[in-house]
């Protein structure tokens, strides 16, 4: 079974401002996979493909070519989620958006876990191999770690996608069970065989509701300011800042 884990890390401040550079040259390879695949439509008549896709973009950037692919395949994979989506809604459009950032991604063989420390690497340009990335991480999951994404919401994480080996066992006594989430109560679950739990969330409900009184209350003052100013930008902060914390 294929679990996710969400972990801090460390690093110094040499890689993580080449980690703010890399979200920046990610979002860079979205925006070309935007463009080639309009333009592709326009000549040829059909979606490009995922090999055509990555031929054109190769070698373009500093990164890994996995990290790069990765950004294609996330692409195709919206691409291909709006083809489907437009059968029932055909208002639905196809990614058309610019990114200014986008997570950076490793597979396979681009990445090297060797106790807390993890090594990225980051392929070869002008014919050099580069000196790959080192970050430390606050603890590494019990099993074959299969992908790396680095996300950055206010604090770095590393999200680890690994195999625990453990196999879902089916239930083989003909019992069922229903559950219905919600808002105040989270989860309510019922079964057959009498057994029953209801999770309650007023708590999480209550924390909610407070953020979205001081959202409200920094988008007044953010209303009375130019977008843009410093008094804009301060603003802007504090409400990612409280934005974070609620998600967490």
């Amino acid at each position: 079974m294929y679990r996710t884990l969400k972990i801090a890390f460390s690093a110094n401040r040499q890689t993580l401002q080449h980690l703010f550079d890399m979200r920046r040259m990610c979002g860079t390879i979205w925006n070309d996979c935007v463009q080639l695949a309009r333009y592709y439509y326009r000549i040829h008549g059909s979606w490009i493909n995922q090999s055509d896709l990555q031929s054109e973009l190769k070698g373009l950037y500093p990164l890994h070519s996995q990290t790069v692919q990765a950004v294609c395949h996330k692409f195709l994979h919206a691409r291909d989620g709006v083809r489907k989506a437009r059968k029932t809604d055909p208002s639905i459009r196809y990614p058309y958006k610019e990114k200014f950032v986008f997570h950076p991604k490793w597979v396979d063989k681009s990445f090297v876990i060797e106790g807390h420390k993890l090594i990225l690497s980051l392929g070869r340009w002008n014919k050099k191999q580069q000196a790959p990335l080192v970050l430390m991480l606050a603890s590494v999951p019990n099993g074959m770690v299969k992908e790396v994404e680095l996300v950055y919401n206010g604090q770095w994480h590393a999200c680890l996608s690994y195999e625990d080996g453990v196999q879902p066992v089916p239930v083989q006594d003909g019992h069922a069970a229903a559950i219905d989430p919600g808002e105040i109560h989270t989860i309510a679950a019922v079964c057959t065989s009498g057994q029953a739990l209801v999770i309650s969330g007023r708590k999480m409900r209550s924390i909610h509701r407070l953020r979205n009184k001081k959202v409200r209350e920094l988008q007044i003052l953010m209303s009375r300011c130019q977008k843009g100013s410093r008094k804009w930008r301060q603003y802007n902060r504090v409400k990612t800042y409280i934005l974070s914390k609620s998600e967490r």
